[in-house]
């Protein structure tokens, strides 16, 4: 995981401000992830759309492109099944130019 992170670090995100996201299911669904993991890939790009859509929503430009990185996990803190996902993602948007801008409006509203 260490090995993860720094060549996420290093390789692949960009030098802008970023945010965390967690995913997660309610228990009554949680069954379903536990067999069939193939759902997990699809929770992955559900959350993705939603959260590009949102990114994309607060952006001034016609072009913009959010970026992200997910990491699934399927256990808890008792090490029992809780599939979830963290989301590492721009707090803002690239153009179509590589010009990345973020949304005033949301900074500093932790």
């Amino acid at each position: 995981m260490v090995e993860f992170g720094e060549w996420l670090c290093t390789q692949v995100l960009k030098l802008v401000p970023h945010r965390q996201w967690v995913f997660s299911i309610p228990k009554r669904l949680r069954i379903y992830f536990l067999f069939n993991r193939k759902l997990l890939a699809k929770l992955s790009r559900c959350a993705w759309k939603v959260l590009s859509a949102y990114l994309k929503q607060s952006a001034a430009f016609d072009d913009a492109v959010p970026g992200g990185a997910i990491a699934v996990h399927t256990f808890g803190d008792f090490l029992q099944f809780n599939p979830h996902l963290h989301i590492i993602a721009t707090d803002g948007c690239f153009s179509g130019n590589g010009v990345f801008t973020v949304d005033h409006d949301s900074v500093g509203k932790d």
